[in-house]
C-alpha cells in the first residue's frame, strides 16, 4: 500500500466515531400492493444497509437468515456489523403469499465518542479505551467508578455491593466482595491527571479505619507519587491495614483483558433483528 493511502486509512481509523446508543438509528421502509406502487422500489433505493462500514470503510461481519412460508411467501434478512467501530445495519426483504414485496432497512447512527459523558454504556467504553489508551484520564468520574467495578466483577470475580457516585462516600467509592476467597475490599477511585499525592493515601486510610475496613485498593487513571508505595507499605506494617495501588497503566491492562473477553456483536444483540419495528415480533 502506498504511504499516502496508508496515511488516509490511518486517518479514517482515528476519526471513526464509536456507536453509543442502540436506539440512534435511521431507516428505510416501503411496501407494494400493486406493480404501480413505488414504495417498495423507493425504500430499496434509499436503503441504509451496507456490507461496508461507511465510517471505517472496512468490510463488515455479516449474518444471514432466510425463511420460506406458505406457497410463495419468503423473508430474507441480513445483519452486518463493523469489527472496529461497532456500526451495524440490517435489512429485511420479503414477499407475502400474494407476491407483494416489503423492504425494510435500518442502520446505526454513530456519534463522536465523548469519554466525559456519564451516559456512555460500559461495553463501548471498554472497547474504546482499549483502542485509545491515552484517553483513560478523560473518563467521567462516575463512569470510571463503574468501570473499576466492572473490572473487579468481570476480571477478578468480585461482587460490587456499593457505588458512591452522587451520594456521600466518606472516602470510599466501592465495596466489593469475593465470597469464595472471603475477601472484602474498600476501593477509592480517582480520575486524576496529576500524580496522586501522599495525603490522598492517608485520607483513604482514614476512611478505611472509620469504616472498619482491613483491605483496600486505591485506583487512579493517572500515576502515584514515588513515595506512595512506601507509604502504603508503612501503613500496613504499623496497622495491618493493607492498601494496594493501581495506576492508569495497570488499569488499562485489566481493561484490555475485559475487551478481549467480550464477544463480538451478534445479530441477536439488536432489536431490529428479532423484532420488526412496524409489525411487532415475528
Amino acid at each position: 500500500m502506498p504511504l499516502s493511502a496508508a496515511l488516509e486509512v490511518s486517518k479514517l481509523f482515528q476519526q471513526a466515531p464509536i456507536f453509543v446508543f442502540a436506539d440512534s438509528t435511521k431507516s428505510s421502509y416501503g411496501y407494494s400492493t400493486s406493480a404501480k406502487d413505488s414504495g417498495f422500489q423507493d425504500a430499496k433505493a434509499d436503503t441504509v444497509f451496507s456490507f461496508t462500514c461507511p465510517y471505517c470503510q472496512l468490510e463488515c461481519e455479516s449474518e444471514h437468515e432466510s425463511t420460506s412460508y406458505g406457497v410463495t411467501g419468503w423473508v430474507k434478512d441480513w445483519f452486518t456489523c463493523c469489527p472496529r467501530c461497532g456500526w451495524w445495519s440490517y435489512e429485511s426483504d420479503s414477499d407475502d403469499t400474494d407476491g407483494n414485496p416489503t423492504y425494510h432497512s435500518v442502520a446505526a447512527i454513530l456519534r463522536k465518542f465523548d469519554c466525559d459523558s456519564p451516559d456512555i454504556p460500559i461495553d463501548p467504553l471498554v472497547s474504546y479505551i482499549a483502542q485509545n489508551q491515552d484517553l483513560i484520564r478523560e473518563i467521567h468520574p462516575a463512569k470510571l467508578e463503574e468501570l473499576v467495578g466492572a473490572v473487579y466483577s468481570e476480571v477478578l470475580g468480585f461482587k460490587v455491593e456499593r457505588c458512591s457516585y452522587a451520594r456521600p462516600d466518606k472516602g470510599i467509592d466501592l465495596i466489593v466482595v469475593n465470597a469464595t476467597e472471603k475477601r472484602t475490599l474498600a476501593i477509592q477511585v480517582k480520575r486524576y491527571k496529576r500524580p496522586i499525592e501522599l495525603g490522598m493515601i492517608h485520607q483513604f486510610f482514614g476512611a478505611m479505619v472509620e469504616d472498619d475496613r482491613k483491605e483496600g485498593v486505591f485506583v487512579t487513571s493517572g500515576k502515584f507519587r514515588s513515595g506512595a508505595l512506601t507509604t502504603a507499605a508503612s501503613l500496613k506494617r504499623k496497622t495491618n491495614i493493607k492498601i494496594d495501588l493501581i495506576d492508569g497503566k495497570r488499569l488499562l491492562e485489566f481493561i484490555g483483558i475485559m475487551n478481549l473477553a467480550r464477544p463480538k456483536p451478534q445479530a441477536s444483540d439488536f432489536p431490529f433483528w428479532m423484532s420488526h419495528p412496524y409489525f411487532g415480533k415475528r
